[in-house]
C-alpha cells in the first residue's frame, strides 16, 4: 500500500495486489478487498483505488520498491 495524492484528501491509501493464478481481478475482488479492509480498520482507511499487478517491484535484497507503485498511478481526481 501507497499514498497518493488526492485533491479533496490530501492523500488517499493505494493497494496494490498480487493475485494467485486463476484468479480474476475484476469488481467483485476489488470490493471484497475494500469491505475486507473496513471491518478490520478504521473505514476512512480502506484503500480508494486497488491495482492488480502480476508481481511487485522489487529490489535485490527483497524490499518492495514504493517508489515505483507511485509512480505507475496517476493521482486521483
Amino acid at each position: 500500500m501507497v499514498g497518493l495524492p488526492d485533491p479533496d484528501r490530501g492523500m488517499v491509501v493505494h493497494a496494490a495486489v498480487v493475485l494467485v493464478p486463476d484468479v480474476a481481478g475484476d469488481e467483485a475482488e476489488v470490493s471484497a478487498l475494500q469491505d475486507f479492509v473496513k471491518s478490520v480498520l478504521a473505514p476512512y482507511k480502506y484503500p480508494r483505488s486497488i491495482e492488480f499487478i502480476s508481481e511487485l517491484p522489487r529490489i535485490p535484497n527483497g524490499k518492495i520498491q514504493r517508489y515505483k507503485l507511485r509512480e505507475s498511478r496517476p493521482a486521483l481526481s
